[in-house]
């Protein structure tokens, strides 16, 4: 099963949630919820010998792969017409839309450009090959980070336990000092949900 909705995993004595957008009963009383607020997609596959999901493959590389290298990332930069970008242009946009980028969303995508130092909001065009950079080395330090920590402390595992990955740019740290240069992490809405980062050291590039 994959799936980007958050899932919680009840016993036969807990109280499941009033609200889900699906809830499967096992036969042991057990259940599985999933809740998302704004929805989000869910498959179910057999899986082969090999570990891959039966007649469900994909030629992008894994994230933690040796195959997306930092040449795969530039010349997927490349091949994107950076000033067509819908809805905005911006990095937050190349990054998380379009399944540009698959396994990477919402979730994880503003401790990746913390760690870049990168706005979410720049302007993808106006950034230059030192940002490129960043960003790529960004998405190879915070993705196996977060999996060997058990997911963000934002959010919760199956089991209702938080991740272990102290989140840098979060609802955890609005409104404190940034771990880097002591401005205050913000939190503004955009293109339909919200960013945060520092303005400090992730400072918004238009041109």
């Amino acid at each position: 099963m994959f799936c980007s909705i958050p899932v919680r995993y009840y016993s036969a004595n807990e109280k499941p949630p009033k609200r889900h957008q699906l809830y499967l009963l096992l036969d042991d009383g057990s259940a599985l919820a999933f809740c998302a607020s704004l929805g989000g997609p869910l498959f179910l596959f057999k899986v082969g010998a090999d570990g891959w999901a039966v007649d469900y493959r994909t030629n992008f590389p894994s994230l933690l792969s040796e195959d997306f290298s930092e040449q795969f990332f530039m010349n997927l930069i490349k091949n994107t017409d950076l000033t067509k970008l819908r809805p905005a242009k911006s990095a937050k946009c190349f990054l998380v839309t379009k399944s540009r980028i698959p396994g990477l969303d919402n979730v994880i995508l503003h401790e990746i450009l913390w760690e870049a130092r990168v706005n979410p909001k720049s302007v993808m065009a106006a950034l230059g090959p030192d940002e490129y950079k960043r960003m790529y080395e960004a998405i190879k330090k915070v993705f196996p980070a977060v999996i060997k920590a058990g997911g963000l402390d934002t959010q919760k595992d199956i089991f209702g336990n938080f991740g272990g990955y102290v989140t840098k740019a979060s609802k955890n740290t609005l409104g404190k000092p940034c771990e880097r240069c002591g401005g205050l992490i913000v939190k503004e809405a955009y293109m339909g949900g919200a960013v945060y980062y520092c303005p400090e050291c992730q400072p918004f590039v238009k041109n």
